[in-house]
C-alpha cells in the first residue's frame, strides 16, 4: 500500500511537470506575422527570411526583429517588432505556482512573449519623381 501511494505521488508529480510551460505548449516557440503592402509585391527582409507581400513570416520568439520593406519605385521602410507579455505565461504562476519548471521553460523559449504588431499593413509611398536631376 505504501509503495502504491508513493508511485501515485510520483506519477502525479510527473503529470504536473509535463503540464508545465503553458505558453510553450499552446503558442509554440514561433509566431506568424502577416505582412501586407499596398501595392502588393514588396520584399520584406527580417533576420535571414525574405518574403514577398502579401505573406507570412514565421519568427522565432527568442529573437528580435527589424523588418526592411522595399519595392522599386517606392520609399523603403523599416519596422521594428516589439515584444509584449503573453498572458499564457501567467498560467504558470497562477495555476501551477509550485511548479517552477513551467516558468523556466516559457522564459527560456521566450514563448511567454508575443511580437507586436502581429499583423502589418503598410501603404508604400512612391519615390518623389519631381526632384530635378542635373
Amino acid at each position: 500500500m505504501r509503495n502504491r501511494c508513493a508511485l501515485n505521488s510520483f506519477m502525479g508529480g510527473l503529470v504536473l511537470l509535463a503540464c508545465s510551460g503553458c505558453a510553450t505548449m499552446i503558442k509554440g516557440t514561433r509566431q506568424a506575422v502577416k505582412v501586407e503592402t499596398s501595392p502588393s509585391g514588396a520584399m520584406v527582409k527580417g533576420n535571414f527570411q525574405t518574403i514577398k507581400t502579401p505573406g507570412i513570416l514565421k519568427l522565432k520568439r527568442s529573437e528580435f526583429y527589424t523588418l526592411d520593406i522595399s519595392m522599386p519605385g517606392y520609399q523603403s521602410t523599416t519596422i521594428r517588432l516589439d515584444k509584449e507579455d503573453n498572458k499564457l505565461m501567467w498560467l504558470d504562476v497562477l495555476i501551477f505556482p509550485l511548479i517552477i519548471p513551467g516558468l523556466i521553460v516559457d522564459s527560456h523559449t521566450d514563448a511567454g512573449f508575443d511580437f507586436t504588431p502581429s499583423n502589418i499593413f503598410l501603404k508604400l509611398d512612391p519615390v518623389d519623381s519631381s526632384i530635378n536631376r542635373e
